[in-house]
């Protein structure tokens, strides 16, 4: 675990053991914006192959009819 957050002693003072708490808030802030960027972007992505596919269906309807 200790690798994952860092070395934080148990017996660290309190204002220090806060400061840590608040970089990895901020760590956690900084992940949950990027999440959420990166899904705005596949929403968007996803919307536009939709409408590929939706036109690509329409013109081989078209061209089925012709």
């Amino acid at each position: 675990m200790q690798a994952l957050y860092g070395p934080t002693p148990v017996n660290s003072p309190p204002a220090e053991l806060l400061a840590r708490i608040a970089d990895l808030e901020s760590q956690l802030a900084a992940a949950h914006a990027d999440l959420a960027k990166q899904k705005a972007e596949a929403v968007t992505e996803r919307a536009t192959w939709e409408e590929i596919v939706r036109d690509t269906r329409q013109r081989a309807m078209n061209m089925m009819r012709e």
